[in-house]
Parts: structure tokens; sequence; C-alpha cells
């Protein structure tokens, strides 16, 4: 400030004649004292000051005086800047909406809109946002660490205002925030519509109704200001009732915006708009004002979504303590379905029109094969060590034998050490232990969606860490070679997106293959995905479960440990249990190999409360080391009966005209059922998955998954084909 003070300055001074030329003045005298009139003394005290003269020097340094606003009033078309990110336009129409119609608007969404006043988090500190608001669209919006929820229950009104701003500009528009300014004190601050969520460079459209507000815009400063905006342009605009305000190109990028009603008068201002859905963007203003963002002619898009597995809380028990609330909560929401099933469930002679289960994944295929190497006598022994309390990472005869049997199927490089090995009872253990020793409470990990929903419980219900969710979309558009394709450049929007809500990120979660879409990734694509892990120096779960389950031939399967080289091996952590790929999802064996001993050391002290008996150790060392049943009876038999399963479900989808995504791993297939929806609503999708269980069949719905998409379920093929008939 003091700078920019020095800066702006006038330089002069004060000159008079030099002290050698000074005339002496005579001191008066009593007399001449008594006789002068008030003011006299202070008159004649100016008359000397006036022989004396202003001498103007030029300033030393350039004075900058801020530059006078660009006012905007008349309807047209106005390039307001031009940047390396491209071009920033304004589109001003007033009289968009008439008089007479823009009273009856007004009055109408004054009165239907369910506005709501909403808390808002600065520097972690929670205050009532000054305005009320309300928003449309099929997916949640975020902004300010503020997530409003989807709403697709659009006010006729607000559609046909949609419908008109869409015919006039050419844009599709989906989504919608209404702003509600009650008073002049009422407001927005200075902000951007540039949240990730609404991808590069997205349309705002502004239409107003009420009192006249003035919308004022400055250019963001470049480096060097260090975020000074004193010197930038800037842009007023009145938006009158009815005004269609349109915001294109580069705006969001490289300008704010902020608005004020005219305190002279007492009406109330509205401001709709629409673009597609992406975001919206907020005004200020005595009165009301919606605004929506996208890009034109473009699907809903919908980058990242940071989780909240508590949104929709709620307690009724007084002798838990919250936490014991919460996941109590968990299990009544998220267990439904499988309830029902199993007060239902299917059996061909004792209960025929039972509940066939296709929702839960789980291998039904190979139970003759395991039941009988599992009772052979070599896995019958008990002697004192067995029954006494183990080293917690495991017994070492188990870890060196995970060590080699990973080193084997995972085709590492060089030999897999016993000492990087903790074995635990199952993943879900692993994915909560992980999350409590990774993070601190309220972070957070990021995860390719859809992904396996309980994900969500085994981070949350110990170290209350959330996930943030990487959308991916079922349609292929630029690079992209299949659908769903996760890419580093969603990785990066999303863990910006992130960032810019508060929420700090301390690692990425892949599942490999994935579920529910069975993908398999590339070398070339694990590399990046750890690479960009590395970049922000993330670490890595990497859940290779399926990695057995590979049954299409033509599908090449590599193991994260399988690459010549980690790109931060301090970083990585690899996750494989025998629930999928030996069908013994209710023994509860899994394993964690990582070359970080800090996290391997916390990981086995959380192992004395999530252990193995030594009883099952030791079956599951002769298990993993009897590599000629596995190689010559057990894999090549369970991926002949995967795939020819896979192959008779598949086959049934077609006939049924069911479109599906599927790739030769795993337990199950994505279907499309958003056909059968009568409206694109997680409603409708939850509806249909409720008829589907009143008939007798389980599926797993798609937002479960955390799919933005309604619509989509995984149907688990992995079964018997007289139950599979049945089913589909």
């Amino acid at each position: 400030m003091e700078d920019k003070r020095r800066r702006a300055r006038v330089q002069g001074a004060w000159a008079g004649p030099a002290k050698s030329q000074a005339i002496a003045q005579p001191a008066p005298t009593a007399e001449n004292h008594l006789q002068q009139r008030p003011g006299q003394t202070w008159m004649n005290k100016e008359h000397r000051l006036s022989d004396r003269q202003f001498v103007f020097k030029e300033p030393q340094e350039v004075v900058r005086r801020a530059p006078e606003p660009q006012v905007i009033d008349k309807e047209g078309v106005y390039e307001i800047s031009l940047s390396p990110t491209g071009v920033s336009r304004v589109c001003l129409y007033p009289g968009f909406v008439d008089l007479k119609e823009a009273d009856s608007v007004f009055e109408q969404l004054c009165q239907d809109v369910p506005w709501k006043q909403r808390t808002g988090i600065r520097e972690d500190v929670t205050y009532q946002q000054p305005r009320l608001t309300a928003w449309y669209g099929e997916l949640p919006y975020t902004y300010s660490r503020i997530t409003l929820e989807p709403n697709p229950h659009w006010h006729p009104v607000l559609l046909m205002l949609k419908n008109q701003i869409e015919e006039n500009t050419g844009h599709t528009f989906n989504s919608l925030l209404c702003n509600l300014y009650r008073n002049e004190k009422d407001s927005v601050d200075w902000h951007s519509d540039d949240e990730p969520s609404l991808g590069r460079c997205p349309i705002i459209a502004s239409l107003s109704f009420g009192a006249t507000r003035m919308f004022e815009m400055r250019k963001k400063p470049p480096p060097e200001e260090n975020g000074d905006y004193t010197y930038v342009d800037r842009v007023k605009l009145p938006l009158a009732h009815g005004t269609l305000l349109l915001m294109e190109g580069a705006t969001q990028a490289d300008w704010q915006m902020f608005t004020l009603p005219q305190k002279d008068s007492g009406t109330p201002t509205t401001s709709p708009g629409s673009v597609s859905t992406q975001g919206l963007h907020s005004n200020h203003g005595d009165g009301l004002e919606r605004e929506c963002s996208g890009k034109p002619d473009q699907k809903p898009l919908k980058l990242y979504g940071v989780g909240d597995p508590t949104a929709m809380f709620s307690s009724d028990s007084t002798y838990l303590s919250s936490r014991g609330s919460i996941i109590k909560w968990f299990w009544d929401s998220a267990e439904e379905g499988y309830r029902t099933y199993h007060m239902d469930e299917y059996d061909e002679d004792e209960n025929p029109s039972g509940i066939i289960n296709l929702g839960t994944s789980e291998n039904k295929l190979c139970f003759d094969l395991l039941s009988r190497r599992l009772s052979q006598s070599d896995m019958l022994r008990v002697e004192p060590s067995l029954l006494q309390y183990p080293d917690w990472r495991g017994h070492l005869f188990l870890r060196e034998e995970v060590a080699r049997f990973l080193s084997f199927y995972c085709r590492s490089p060089a030999p897999l050490k016993p000492e990087n090995v903790v074995v635990l009872n199952g993943c879900a253990s692993l994915f909560s232990a992980l999350a409590t020793v990774l993070c601190e409470v309220g972070e957070a990990f990021l995860i390719p969606a859809p992904y396996y929903g309980a994900i969500t419980q085994h981070v949350y219900l110990y170290g209350n860490v959330r996930l943030v969710c990487v959308y991916l979309d079922s349609e292929v558009t630029g690079l992209e070679t299949r659908p769903f394709q996760l890419t580093v450049e969603k990785l990066e929007m999303a863990l910006e997106g992130a960032n810019s809500e508060g929420v700090k990120v301390k690692g990425l979660i892949l599942i490999n293959p994935q579920n529910p879409l069975g993908d398999v990734y590339s070398p070339g694509e694990l590399q990046e995905y750890l690479k960009f892990a590395k970049r922000h120096e993330l670490h890595v779960m990497v859940d290779e479960v399926y990695m057995l389950s590979v049954f299409e031939e033509s599908v090449g399967y590599h193991s994260v440990l399988s690459l010549e080289r980690l790109p931060d091996p301090q970083r990585t952590h690899v996750m494989w249990a025998t629930s999928k790929d030996f069908g013994m999802s209710g023994l509860r064996f899994g394993t964690l190999y990582t070359e970080n001993q800090d996290v391997a050391t916390a990981v086995s002290s959380l192992c004395r409360y999530h252990g193995l008996s030594g009883l099952v150790q030791y079956q599951m060392a002769q298990l993993l080391r009897d590599r000629d049943w596995i190689n010559q009876v057990y894999l090549p038999e369970n991926h002949a009966r995967l795939k020819a399963a896979h192959t008779y479900v598949s086959e049934e989808l077609r006939a049924l005209g069911i479109p599906f995504v599927s790739r030769g791993a795993g337990f199950f297939i994505w279907v499309d059922l958003r056909k059968y929806l009568p409206a694109a609503t997680f409603e409708e999708e939850m509806l249909l998955w409720r008829r589907l269980l009143d008939n007798k069949v389980l599926l797993s719905f798609g937002q479960a998954f955390g799919c933005k998409e309604p619509g989509w379920f995984r149907l688990v093929f992995s079964d018997k084909t007289h139950r599979l008939r049945l089913g589909v």
C-alpha cells in the first residue's frame, strides 16, 4: 500500500529566497500590536508567505492511474479482451423478456422456487450466505465448499425460459442456479465461474428480473502485479428487468464478476441463466438471479465429486455415540438388498421362488474344485505355534509364500521380499488400515468412478477419510478409445477441483481389473497414473483382487508389480486377496505388499484387530505353494467356467437389446438399462432396482458405485447356468 501511495504522489516543493537575501523584519512595538485588528497578525503572515513560489518537479516515476471502466448498456456483442487463453466476449440483450411477461415471471419465481439460505465455509469459518439460492440440475453442484444436491424437478416457468434462451442463443443448457437478493445488503463477493467441474471456458447466461443491477467485471491481473487489481481493466453493464447477459470464451478464465442493485430502487431483482450442466454463477442485488454454465451443444459434464458419506445421515439411537450411530446408519442404508436376499434366498429344492442374487460379486462356479483341495490331508495341521500369538504381520512361513506367489503371478522383474508383506483378514480391512495410517481426518483419496462402492465405508468408518470421485463418461470423446476411460487429464482436473474446495487429497485408489467395468489397465496407462501421483506426492493403493480372474485370452493383464521401475515405490501399495480369484470370500485372507516399512509397520499394528488365525495362515500357505494344482487344475477350469457363463449372459443381453460394457475380466457385466427409466434420475433408477427385487432378481444399481449417469447396473454372471437362466 505504501508503495502505491508513493507511486501516485505528485512531487513538488515550496521555494523561497535564499537566506542571504532575507529581509529582516522589525519586531512590532506594543503600540503597533494593540492597533492591529483581529486576524491582522495572520494576514501579515500570509502576506509574507505570498513572496514564495511553488516550483513543480517532474516525478521520478511514471504516475499510474486506474483506467476508467468501460460502460456497456446497448444491445450487442462485445469482445472485452484478448489473451493467450482466448477471446473474452459478452453479449447484452436488454428486453429479452418483455415487461409484462417479466413482471409475471418475477412474481411466480419469488413465490414458487424453494429458496434456502445456505451455510458457507471461508478459511474454516462457517457463515450464513447473504442471499437465498436454489439449484436445478440432474447432478450435484459444488462451489465454495458448498454442495447442492441434484434437483431434476424444474419449475415450468424455468423450463420455458431455458427453452427460450436455447432457441435464441443456439446453446444447450441443462443446469441452473437461482439466487434471490432480498435487499441491498444481500451480495456475493468477486468471483469467477471457473470451477473445474464446469470445464474449460464455460458459457454463462444470466437473465435478470426486478430492479436494475449494475454488473461489474474486472480483469484478472498479470502475475507481476501479485494479485493487485488497482490498475486492471473494468467493465460495467446495467442489467435491467428482463435483460439477458451471455458470457462466452475466456471470460471466466480472465475476468471476475460482482454486482449490486441500485440503492434507489425499491424493487427486487432476479436473474435466470442457462448453460450446459456444469455449474453456475452468482450475482448479487436486490432481488432474484439465476445463472447456469456449461459448453454449447454438449451433454451434462461432471468431472469430479467430493464425497460426503454422511450427507443423508440421521440417527435414531440414544444408546450409541455419534460415531456408533454413523456406523449403524451405514449398515442400515447400504445393506437393504443383501438383507432382503438372505431372508428369501433362492434354493432349487427348498425355496424355488426365492431371490436370484446377481448383485454380489462372488465366484460360485468352482466350489467342487476348492472343496476337494481344501479337504486333503496336507491342509490339516495343528501345532503349538499355530495356536499362539503370531507376528502381527503374519507368520513368516506365510509371508515367504505370499512373496513367492506374487513374484510368479505378478511377473515381478525381481523376487519380491517377505519383509514387505503384511497379511490380514481381507481387502476391506486393508483399505481401512491404509486410510487410517496414511490420512488425517477429513482428507481424501481420488478414485475413478464408477467404483466398488463399499470402499466408501472401508476408508470412512475408522479413518474418517473421504473419496473424491473422478467421474468417467459412457460416451467416447476426444482421444479416448473406450467408454468410461480413465485419463491423466481427468485425474488432474479432479485433484484441482478438490484442492479448490479445500479438500486435501493424499492418495489415488486404482482397481485393476476394475470393478464394475472389468477394465484392465495397460503398462503404459499404469505408468502414466503412477507418474501423475508422484508429481503430486500422492500415495497409490492398487487393488488387484481380480488379477487371476482375467478369462479372455486376448486380454493381457499386467500387475503394477510387473513394471520394471515404479516411479515412487515408497508411495505405491499393492493389495490382493483370495476372496475373488479363489472363490473364498468367506475365508477372509488378504495381503499388502509395500516397500515402505513405516506403512507396513503401522498396518501391522492394526493387524492385532484384523489378523488371521494360525490354522488359516497354514492353510493359505499350503494352497499358495501348490503351483501344480493352481496352474493345471484350478485356473484353467475356473477361466473356462467364467468364460462360458459370461458368454451365456452376454448373448441373452444382446437378444434382449440391452447394451452393456464388459472387458473379459472379473465376474460382472456393466449393463445399460437407461432406456427403461421414464426419466434420467437416480430416483427412477432406484425404482427400477426395487421392481427387479420385487420380481426376485437382485442387481447392484449404478449410484451405489458412484456412477454419475442414472440407469447403469452391475450384473454378476459367476454363477450356475440354471440360476443365470432364471435371473436373466
